[in-house]
């Protein structure tokens, strides 16, 4: 409608196109919500994608209607609701809410009809209304028409568009609907709530995303798909039409009862509710129907739920994509697991909406498919009340299938009477209906696998019924009777015996007859024999095509051997190859070939000099003698290139044969009448049809020689005039017929096979033959496998192109990944059987036992399958699709691509004559498509408008990045295309405009340096370097190449001063550049076995002297190689580049005292003794590789042991394989990595060549450049170089503050370094890139000044000094040697986080760049001469380090092989942090590693996430200042770690500390003196003072205990452990040992404390009740001092250690008494509860014991905490003694698994001497305590522990009624693993279990067991800061969980909550899941319980936890929001409305 505006300006009226009053007044206006408008945009696609959004319902009314009430109803219902008279605005964003507005009803009358008639009527009725557009601009969007079926029964048809109601709506609408319609008829019924709004909901969304919620439900979803995501390939029916269409239909298939029960069980037993267990099983149905184990699924969520909205009808779902990373190999009960997980996790951040993340994610989008999620999933409720709702009638309610459908398939699974309806809507134009039911019935079939075999392997479950599987069986052909005694040449003899005079061979104008033919074969045969040749050996046949060529191979039949084709014209590389591996008994050929073959001994014939000999054989046949061959002997062996450079032989058997003539003779059929024409070479298997089918039918061969085979027209003219009937030729062969205009014949017969037939080309070939076949089959199962023949097609349609049906005694067979059946119709591989399958490779049986497998489909003896690698399917209508190879159908940015598809579309062209396209990844990681065309005649094509041409059927992601025009497409011997020999595409970025050429000779050589360096054909004078891809690293290498070709000395800045070749030139002219200093060239040394070390590894070797046997410098290195690797050949590639490379063969050794490199001629680096790891399962193989890698890592070198090198192969398949490589860093860099590629990629592939490998000259050695170096150092540049770092860092010398650290720095540290991965995605590197041309920057300087930003903002350190390597290598002679070369520059800023980040980059490239330019320091010269110190001590020369390198020119083809890099990471950190870098064509990846002495994990971790953050707002906008990049939104505190001068020192008490200064002053004396030593010996620092804090230096239990051990020797004085806890300082101590002495003279036993009692007071001060900490085995406390330092303030901690500590007293013997003792020690500071006891191991035990002793005693225990103490660890040991001997066997059994003999021997033999020792020191014990002495420390120790240890074992727990905190190790021993409460759940009244990371060792001193057990002890004595000590830790796993009493007030809440929305009686030990609860009830009840106590429960907790557990989570006290009274009717009502919730996720 239009409308006249008046248009004030000038009076004249304008017409408009909306007239938002056109329906009528409006009430009101609003925003539209996201959702609605992406709805809104979808409409606009046209009247289909409008008419997908058309809902439909049909209510069955059974009973006497009131019309008049129902309209009325109706009425009421669209004034409640204001959304269902509303209207959009034009734009879309303008809700237009109309007033008062009737609905019409119109009644339609078909009671008169019959019921049939009705039917179809109904049926109809219900399409017109969902294909009936709305105006979404006017008129009403719910439609109702009433059908009168008789005078009880009447249909209501409700159609509402989908931008008004959702499934939540239409329940709401039912649900009211009744009520009003009761009411309407006077009748008594509830009152409606209040209707909401849909406006005010409307703007109460648009207020939602400014808020941290939204922010932290986009972070969830972003996180989610940060790849993007995969793209979901269903198998379609038809082509995928080039744009999205929406025609579709319903398809439904039911679940019985016992079914959805049984599936119902098995999500309650994993804790998920049916929703996810059916989701679940769907996604694995979506990854076996597409073979990706990445899906996304969409589900609806109703936005009503969010909030509360129950009564709100609208548009609120949300489609939240959720996303299943499926691993086929985990049990299916597992999968569920995650399946509930994703499925939580999604709900409750489903406010985010689908279109908004669409926006934000790089998505490529696709015409033809809906972005991110084309398949839906949904659940809806049954709906039993509201069928009673109607008064006076039944009613049932019908949804009504749609005719368009937005998903290509939706699923709405509606409960049916317990049972499950799922309703399938899917799209007509991509599937069948056959196709939707076959795949409901694999849903079911998997469901019912995973209800009866949870257990099972997910991609075991299978998905093939037994009628899908009879289906798939009937498929397979009859068996056919054959001769199976046949051999091979006897089908040409019978026929020579029926027809002997008829022509069998005619060959250049000669014929010969079936006897002559024989007579020549039988006299080679003869001759064969008499050279030894029988059954079982080999024959080659190298002969020219001629008739001899066919005498030859059957003479070598008839012989009994089989033969060998070696193509003459084949590369004599090849030939030879393959001589030698098939260990030919023979060779067959002439005098022409024979001088290129050497069989070492064996004959050699050659048949044109053998005619005497030849003519006196006997003509006869040889026959069935002992010699001849048998039915399964082999007949000939072929030998196939594959995908390899390294051919393999099939052995084909003469049974196979013998079927496969039979079956070809057959169909497609030959007769005795028939010429057929042979163009194969022999070498190519089809060859056999060619010969031997006419021979076995009495027709003619006409053999074409190899020149008249490749000319087109000289076939064609042999075709004409030979008469032939038949040929048989590759694609290639019969295109070069067409192409000399060959116009066939009527009666002529085509076989085309060994390639896929183009449609093209089987159109031309139809119109020149009789019949056309396509044949298909691999040379494993003999020639041909399956025919079928080409018909033309009808006028419009393309041509129907399969590969039939299989031939005679064949079987095919479509199977996934896992070796499953395939339904019908989905893609797979092809395996092949029956008889034609061969018999494997000769002499490769892993690649038989790998591609030959045993035949499960067969009852055969011995049958085998042969796997194709083929991708192919069965299709309805029972004829096979061939898909193309499985390697070649590729992935471009996620979208899988068939090319033979882009192949057709090219061919298609009118002026294309020929197309191959191919996936290419010449660079790793980047995959192009490129096509090879072959233009007509005459034509005039470029690759614009051919891609032009192609953007008009396919989609953009598979138009080729590159069209390449040829004369002609490469093609093997065999007629195949030679993709080897495709050229490579030119993959330099075009630039705009017209490049400019060198102008002059200078230019020209700067140029070809930079194109040489970027990897590009040329470069012009004004390309900019950078812009081309350059960066740091590329223009070292470019100002070094330009200075070795000039004879200057350029320097680096000068390059980025002038990126370009024209100002290059200049700047080397002397215009506008400066020069410095030329270097004198490296001179060789005049020995070459020694040199001195360089300057780089002085230092190295200095530091591995100081600390002997580190890890630190190794550099390790992990190579996947995949492809057929040959070992010999890759073992000398490896000792060739050793040999190249002399610093390889380096080690360091001393010569006259002075270490020297020493080169060695030759060392031994082995790879041969290979490491197999392919037996074990696939999932478990990688595991078992970095296992064994890390264990390599872990070895260091010995410096003067060559090599340093280590070096290892390990074997995952036939073709893949990890090559470990680790060096020390003596000999070895970072750009040493790069030039390995190169080295081994030309010295593999040269060795497979067998040729001279083509690297540059290595001129000098590491050697020659070490001495260079020391001259060099000595001179003025270097001088200048150090001057400048002097006053670079000058002002840096004064107290540089370090890093502040979560632990202290201690000497002695163990180095250990821990790395985390770090990603970055390919479309934020992009940005970056985007954003370092934007600040005239490299992506190193980029990446660089955010670490710089990160650590500063995060450490609150401005002044900050970062290290880089820089490559080292300045001139050019070492550009191409391995060795250490990179020195470490430290990059000193100071960082202002008000500049903007422009501002810093540019800082930071000026630093770099003038740093660049003086590369050459010694960090030790900077050390001595500045004295960089920190305030701390220690040098500070740099506080982090950071890496990177560029590695896309890496050479990753290695001959055959292909290379990446395989993830291993060094495990120790010679800095505090360090961040590395490389860059490849996928993105950014590297390692974040830091010192795990002084950081925590989750310090770093947080690092890493941060800078992740920075890079990704970098990418956005650049312009932002430094302090709004490091703004984090993570939670944490901004700084991490604490100074040093903050870590707090636990204080020796007050009064020790007095009464020790007064004892000692300042001076110690003699004893204190001597305590001084011991420390500095054992601590090894001699700089430790006497009041240095022993713990704060880095000392340890052990090491307390070695100085315990030697005072007391020493002194005679005898002190606990223990006392070290209070006495920290040798002052202290001292003074203790000082009173301990005085207290054993003088024997007065008042004058202290008995240091030896159980009670040791760690910390005895404060005011609030104790913790006491119980000994473990060990007996001593002092582990527990980390423990005790961290606990909160006013806590005092005492610990409990061990009787008979001191030598003197006895251990106790039982737990009970141990306990017993210590409860009467803990009375006496605490007489009365509540006790806090803790303990480790054993002490636990030993608190658990004194815990049920307490409470005996009628004490309250406030806290009970197990640090990792089993429940179980006694009955294990009991039941091992009770086994006797024989348990002890076990456990020496499994002690000696897999170790050696003399392993094993060492192994008894240390048990042997383990007893006897024990035996000799209870001896010792005795003798000491009989002489009243103290027991030695040795055997005080070992009796302690061996009596603890009884103890601990007899121990009987029993039952305790309290609960206990359980502290758990993450990691657990294998018997431990799945028992998350350690077999206390059945002990205890309840039991919380804190998860702590790291395994049992570590726990004590773990940080995190600090943080929870100080949380634990503040809420035990209820202080308020418990809760943010809880909120302040890190989150704990969701079995942690505390658990309130049943009587608890927050328990009865949730009881009363739980039970009301699910109408069940409720417990607190019941999960809400189990009892019924959905995944929308959750929400709601999480909803409910936020508003009545302000906590939101984490969905994921309420899936793991029971209500006890979450009610913990509560406050104590809250304000329940009260509602009106009266539960009764009105709470069932409720109760059931929410159990009924409608059309959204359960």
């Amino acid at each position: 409608m239009n409308a006249m505006v008046l248009d004030k300006a000038g009076g004249a009226s304008t017409t408009v196109d909306y007239d938002p009053f056109a329906d009528g007044p409006l009430s009101r206006v609003a925003p539209t919500t996201e959702p609605q408008r992406e709805v809104w945009l979808a409409d606009r696609l046209g009247r289909d994608a409008s008419l997908a959004y058309n809902e439909s319902i049909s209510l069955d009314f059974r009973g006497p209607l009131d019309v008049a009430a129902l309209r009325s109803a109706l009425n009421a219902l669209v004034g409640r609701h204001d959304i269902l008279r509303a209207n959009f605005g034009p734009d879309g964003k303008t809700l237009c809410v109309g007033d008062a507005r009737d609905i019409e009803l119109p009644l339609i009358d078909l009671s008169a009809l019959d019921a049939d008639t009705r039917a179809q009527r109904i049926a109809a009725h219900a399409r017109e209304v969902v294909e009936a557009p709305f105006d979404l601009d006017h008129g009403s969007l719910l439609r109702s028409e009433l059908l009168r079926l008789s005078a009880n029964e009447h249909l209501l048809v409700l159609t509402a568009h989908h931008i008004v109601c959702d499934g939540w709506s239409w329940w709401v609408i039912v649900r009211e609907l009744g009520t009003l319609y009761t009411q309407a008829l006077g009748q008594q019924a509830a009152p409606l709530p209040a209707a909401e709004s849909f406006a005010d909901y409307a703007l109460a969304e648009a207020e939602h995303p400014h808020g941290a919620a939204f922010r932290a439900d986009e972070a969830y979803w972003l996180q989610r798909f940060a790849d993007s995501g995969p793209i979901l390939d269903l198998p379609t029916d038809r082509a995928r039409p080039s744009r999205r269409t929406f025609p579709s239909v319903r398809e439904d298939h039911l679940l019985d009862n016992d079914l959805v029960a049984a599936i119902r069980r098995l999500g309650a037993r994993q804790g998920a509710s049916l929703f996810a267990t059916l989701l679940a099983g769907f996604a694995g149905l979506l990854s076996r129907l597409t073979s990706q184990n990445d899906v996304v699924i969409g589900i609806p969520a109703a936005g009503q739920s969010v909030d509360g909205h129950d009564h709100l009808v609208g548009h609120c779902v949300n489609l939240l994509p959720l996303r299943f990373e499926l691993d086929p190999s985990q049990p299916f009960e597992l999968a569920l697991t995650q399946a509930q997980s994703t499925l939580l996790d999604s709900i409750e951040h489903q406010r985010y909406t689908f279109g908004t993340l669409l926006k934000k994610l790089p998505l490529q989008r696709d015409p033809a498919r809906l972005p991110l999620c084309s398949v839906m999933f949904n659940i809806d409720q049954a709906m039993d009340q509201e069928s009673t709702g109607f008064h006076g009638l039944g009613m049932r309610l019908i949804t009504n299938p749609r005719s368009y459908e937005n998903f290509e398939l939706f699923v709405n699974a509606v409960q049916v009477q317990g049972g499950m309806r799922l309703e399938c809507q899917y799209n007509t134009d991509l599937f069948d209906n056959a196709t939707i039911r076959r795949w409901m019935a694999a849903y079911e079939t998997l469901l019912r696998a995973a209800v009866a075999r949870p257990d099972l392997a997910f991609g075991r479950l299978s998905v093939v019924s037994e009628d899908a599987r009879a289906e798939l069986v009937a498929l397979q052909p009859e068996a056919t009777p054959f001769d199976r005694e046949c051999r091979m040449h006897e089908s040409f003899e019978r026929q020579c015996d029926r027809t002997p005079d008829r022509i069998a061979v005619e060959f250049n104008g000669e014929s010969v007859r079936y006897d002559a033919l024989e007579a020549r074969a039988n006299r080679i045969a003869h001759l064969l024999r008499a050279r030894g040749v029988h059954r079982g050996t080999l024959v080659g046949l190298v002969l020219d095509r001629g008739v001899d060529m066919l005498a030859g191979l059957l003479g070598v039949l008839k012989a009994g051997a089989g033969y060998v084709p070696l193509d003459p014209n084949f590369p004599a590389e090849r030939l030879a190859y393959m001589a030698g591996d098939a260990g030919l008994a023979a060779l067959l050929t002439t005098s022409k070939h024979a001088g290129h073959f050497d069989l070492r001994g064996r004959p050699v014939l050659s048949l044109d000099e053998l005619d005497d000999e030849l003519a006196a054989q006997p003509a006869t046949r040889i026959g069935r003698d002992d010699g001849a061959a048998q039915a399964e002997s082999v007949a000939y062996v072929i030998y196939t290139s594959g995908s390899t450079g390294r051919p393999k032989g099939v052995q084909v058997p003469h049974r196979a044969v013998s079927n496969f003539l039979v079956s070809m003779a057959r169909e497609p059929g030959l007769g005795a009448d028939d010429r057929l024409v042979a163009v194969t070479t022999l070498s190519f298997d089809i060859a056999v049809l060619e010969l031997l089918l006419p021979l076995s039918v009495g027709a003619r061969i006409v053999l074409a020689d190899r020149i008249t085979a490749a000319d087109g027209v000289a076939l064609k003219a042999l075709i004409a005039s030979s008469g032939a009937t038949v040929m048989q030729a590759t694609p290639a062969s019969w295109r070069l017929l067409l192409d000399a205009d060959w116009k066939g014949d009527a009666t002529f017969k085509i076989l085309c096979g060994g390639e896929a037939l183009p449609q093209d080309l089987a159109a031309q070939l139809l119109q020149r033959c009789s019949s056309l076949w396509n044949v298909y089959g691999p040379t494993e199962t003999t020639v041909w496998s399956t025919c079928s023949r080409v018909v033309a097609a009808e006028a419009g349609k393309n041509l129907d192109i399969n590969i039939g049906r299989p031939i005679a005694n064949t079987q095919v067979w479509i199977l996934d990944p896992r070796g499953e059946l395939c339904p019908l119709g989905v893609p797979g591989e092809i395996w092949i059987g029956g008889d034609g399958v061969t018999q494997g490779y000769l002499n490769r049986p892993e690649l038989t036992s790998e591609r030959f497998v045993d035949d499960p489909f067969s009852s055969a003896n011995g049958a085998l399958l042969y796997r194709t690698g083929d991708r192919g399917r069965w299709r309805a209508d029972g004829v096979l699709e061939h898909q193309g190879r499985l390697d070649f159908q590729v992935k471009v940015r996620g979208y899988r691509i068939e090319l033979g598809e882009i192949e057709a579309l090219l061919a298609a062209h009118a002026q294309v004559a020929r197309t191959v396209v191919v996936a290419r990844e010449d660079r790793p990681g980047d995959v192009r498509l490129v096509a090879y065309v072959v233009a007509e005649r005459g034509a005039s094509l470029d690759d614009a408008a051919l891609a032009s041409y192609l953007k008009g059927s396919l989609p953009d992601y598979m138009i080729p990045q590159h069209i390449m025009f040829l004369d002609e497409i490469p093609l093997l011997p065999n007629g195949k295309i030679d993709r080897k020999s495709l050229p490579v595409p030119d993959m330099a970025v075009k630039l705009a405009g017209e490049r400019v050429a060198p102008r002059n000779a200078l230019e020209r050589t700067i140029a070809d340096a930079m194109a040489q360096v970027l990897g590009v054909a040329e470069v012009g004078v004004d390309d900019d370097f950078f812009s081309l891809g350059g960066h740091s690293l590329l223009a070292a290498q470019l100002t070094s190449r330009i200075n070795k070709e000039l004879g200057i000395a350029l320097s680096l800045r000068a390059l980025f001063d002038g990126p370009t070749v024209a100002k290059l030139a200049r700047m080397v002219q002397g215009i506008d550049g400066e020069a410095v200093p030329k270097r004198e060239p490296i001179k060789p040394l005049a020995d070459r076995t020694r040199g001195p070390m360089s300057v780089m590894q002085e230092r190295l070797y200095l530091l591995e002297q100081f600390n002997p046997g580190q890890i630190t410098y190794n550099t390790p290195s992990a190579h996947r190689l995949r492809g057929p690797l040959q070992l010999d050949a890759f073992q000398s590639a490896i000792d060739a580049m050793v040999q190249r490379q002399s610093v390889l063969r380096t080690t360091i050794g001393l010569v006259d005292g002075e270490p020297m490199q020493i080169v060695h001629d030759v060392v031994d680096v082995d790879i041969t003794d290979v490491v197999d790891v392919s037996h074990l399962p696939r999932d478990e193989r990688e595991a078992e590789v970095s296992r064994r890698m890390d264990a390599l890592i872990q070895t260091p070198f010995e410096l003067d042991r060559a090599p340093l090198i280590k070096s290892r192969l390990f074997r995952l398949g036939p073709e893949e394989h990890v090559w470990f490589f680790m060096t020390h860093h003596l000999i070895w860099d970072g750009w040493s990595f790069d030039l390995m590629y190169t080295d081994m990629a030309e010295l593999y592939a040269a060795q497979l060549e067998g040729r001279e490998a083509k690297l540059p000259e290595l001129t000098v050695s590491y050697a020659d450049f070490s001495a260079w170096h020391h001259e060099w150092l000595q001179g003025p540049e270097y001088a200048k170089q150090l001057a400048f770092w002097r006053e670079r860092l000058g002002g840096a010398g004064q107290g540089v503050e370090a890093l502040p650290t979560d632990m202290p720095r201690r000497p002695g540290m163990s180095g250990r370094g821990v790395t985390h991965r770090i990603v970055v995605a390919q479309d934020v590197t992009s940005a970056l890139h985007d954003t370092a041309k934007q600040v005239d920057a490299t992506l190193y300087m980029v990446l660089l000044t955010a670490y710089f930003a990160l650590i500063s903002r995060t450490s609150g350190l401005r002044e900050l000094i970062l290290g880089t390597p820089v490559r080292g290598r300045n001139t050019a002679e070492v550009e191409n040697l391995m060795g250490y070369f990179t020195s470490l520059l430290p990059l000193r800023m100071d960082i202002d986080p008000s500049m903007t980040f422009a501002e810093a980059v540019k800082k930071v490239k000026d630093v770099v760049l003038d740093s660049f330019a003086h590369p050459d320091i010694r960090l030790e010269d900077l050390v001595r001469e500045l004295s960089v110190r920190s305030r701390e001590g220690g040098a500070v020369l740099y506080h982090a380090l950071f890496s990177f390198q560029d590695i896309r020119q890496r050479v990753c083809d290695w001959g055959p092989l292909t290379h990446e890099r395989y993830p291993v990471f060094q495990t120790a950190s010679t800095q505090d942090l360090g961040l590395w870098f490389v860059e490849q064509d996928t993105g950014l990846s590297g390692g974040f590693i830091y010192n795990a002495d002084i950081f925590l994990d989750e310090t770093a971790a947080l690092l890493r996430d941060r800078y992740v953050a920075v890079l990704k707002a970098l990418g956005r906008d650049p312009s932002l200042t430094l302090e709004q990049i490091t703004q984090f939104d993570d939670g944490q505190p901004l700084q991490f770690g604490r100074s040093i001068d903050e870590v707090p020192v636990a204080s020796t008490p007050e009064a020790v500390a007095l009464r020790a200064d007064d004892a000692l002053g300042d001076e110690l004396d003699p004893l204190g003196t001597k305590l001084l030593e011991i420390w500095r010996d054992l601590l090894r620092n001699p700089a430790i003072g006497p009041d240095d804090d022993f713990f704060s230096l880095g000392g340890h239990s052990l090491q307390a205990v070695q100085m315990f051990h030697r005072f007391n020797r020493e002194t005679g004085i005898n002190l606990p452990l223990a006392t070290l806890l209070t006495a920290r300082t040798v002052r202290a101590l001292a003074y203790e040992y000082h009173r301990a002495g005085a207290d054993s003279e003088s024997h007065d036993d008042e004058a202290r404390p008995d240091p030896w009692a159980p009670l040791v007071a760690i910390r005895p001060q404060g005011e609030q009740l104790p913790l006491f900490l119980v000994h473990a085995v060990g007996g001593n406390v002092l582990n527990y001092r980390p423990l005790a330092d961290a606990m909160p303030a006013g806590i005092p901690v005492y610990g409990l250690q061990a009787l008979g500590l001191d030598g003197r007293t006895a251990p106790i013997d039982s737990v009970e008494k141990m306990a017993e003792r210590y409860v009467r020690e803990i009375r006496a500071v605490q007489p009365h509860g509540p006790y806090h006891l803790a303990g480790g191991s054993m002490g636990g035990i030993i608190a658990y014991e004194m815990a049920q002793q307490l409470a005996d005693a009628g004490e309250t225990v406030g806290l009970l905490g197990l640090v990792d103490t089993s429940a179980e660890f006694g009955i294990r040991y009991r039941d091992e003694a009770r086994r006797g001997l024989s348990a002890r066997v076990q456990r020496l059994r499994r002690r000696m698994q897999g170790q050696s003999l003399g392993e094993r021997i060492a192994t008894i033999g240390g048990v042997v001497n383990g007893r006897l020792q024990a035996r000799q020191m209870r001896q010792q014990a005795d003798q000491a305590r009989e002489a009243g002495e103290a027991l030695p420390h040795n055997v005080r120790y070992a009796e302690l522990e061996a009596t603890h240890m009884r103890a601990y074992v007899k121990y009987v727990v029993r039952p305790y009624p309290h609960s206990m905190v359980l502290f758990r190790a993450a990691e657990q021993p294998p018997e431990l693993r799945d028992k998350p409460s350690l077999g206390w759940e059945h002990m205890v009244g309840g039991v919380e279990v804190v998860s702590i990371p790291g395994d049992h060792r570590v726990m004590i001193e773990s940080p995190a067991l600090v943080t929870k057990l100080s949380a634990a002890i503040l809420r035990a004595q209820g202080r308020e800061e418990a809760q943010e000590a809880a909120w302040n830790a890190p989150q704990a796993d969701i079995e942690d969980a505390q658990a309130v009493q049943g009587d608890d007030p927050r328990a009865t809440y949730l009881r009363a909550l739980w039970k009301e929305l699910l109408g069940v009686d409720v417990t607190p030990d019941d999960n809400f899941f189990d009892l019924g609860g959905n995944s929308m009830l959750a929400v709601q009840m999480s909803s409910r319980v936020a508003k009545d106590t302000g906590v939101r429960i984490q969905l994921m907790r309420l899936a793991a936890q029971n209500l006890a557990q979450i009610a913990a989570d509560l406050p104590v006290q809250f304000s329940r929001e009260e509602k009106p009274s009266g539960v009764g009717a009105r709470m069932a009502r409720q109760m059931k409305r929410l159990l009924r919730t409608p059309g959204t996720v359960e």
